[in-house]
């Protein structure tokens, strides 16, 4: 008995869902590897609220009809434009801390492009 086009569809879209959560898996280990043991309390802070508001930003653009290009680098820049504005408003520029935006914005948008054709 051969099984139905729907059906190899179904099968297809599993394994394709299993691959995405493992890559998603192993990009967050990624993300937390590449975070300096000797790191400060506040960088952590810096990297969540970057990869928050890059992802939440390129779902919205998405949701809006923009491009995955386009909504990909008007969210990187959306965020990265918030992370510097805070630091400028800091009493000293710490490059560190652009470092940990940079950081979760990129991690951000890999979420994102691993959950695309999930969400």
């Amino acid at each position: 008995m051969k099984p139905t086009n729907v059906f190899k569809r179904t099968i297809l879209k599993e394994v394709l869902l299993e691959f995405k959560m493992r890559h998603m898996f192993f990009v967050m280990i990624a993300l937390v590897m590449t975070l300096n043991v000797d790191a400060r309390p506040g960088d952590s802070e810096h990297v969540a609220v970057s990869a928050a508001i890059t992802a939440g930003t390129y779902l919205i653009l998405r949701s809006t009809g923009v491009s995955k290009t386009r909504a990909a680098i008007y969210s990187s820049v959306i965020s990265l434009s918030l992370g510097a504005m805070k630091e400028l408003h800091d009493d000293k520029f710490d490059m560190q801390d652009m470092g940990a935006n940079a950081l979760g914005t990129g991690g951000g948008l890999l979420i994102m492009f691993t959950f695309e054709g999930i969400l």
